[in-house]
């Protein structure tokens, strides 16, 4: 950088240099995050990491009642569709009861139900 502008290494040089970066290189992941995908190679690791983490997890005690089968390494310009936790907020046993019992009987349970028992 200390070169740029000066005879050894004009702007020009330096804008052809940023110009004709290449696609996997920093600069241009840095310049066009949108565009910047993965190339062969990097499929190819991500699927062996997800080879090995599944060769891993056959072998324990989930993988042998098949549940909760690792996540695949997530890969640029895929969603992730893991299933995401439900936040919410916690309610006293007596409403849960209350609800329970309304969900049984099959009619929908009224707040002032809720409350009383």
């Amino acid at each position: 950088m200390r070169d740029v502008g000066s005879n050894r290494f004009t702007w020009r040089d330096f804008a052809v240099l940023i110009r004709e970066s290449s696609s996997d290189s920093a600069l241009f992941r840095a310049m066009h995050p949108d565009r910047y995908r993965w190339g062969q190679v990097e499929h190819l690791l991500a699927d062996l990491v997800d080879v090995a983490n599944l060769l891993l997890w056959s072998k324990t005690k989930d993988g042998s009642r098949n549940r909760n089968r690792p996540s695949p390494y997530p890969r640029p310009g895929v969603e992730d569709k893991t299933k995401r936790r439900v936040r919410g907020t916690a309610i006293p046993m007596d409403q849960v009861r209350a609800r329970l019992a309304a969900v049984r009987a099959r009619e929908p349970a009224s707040p002032e139900q809720a409350t009383s028992a």
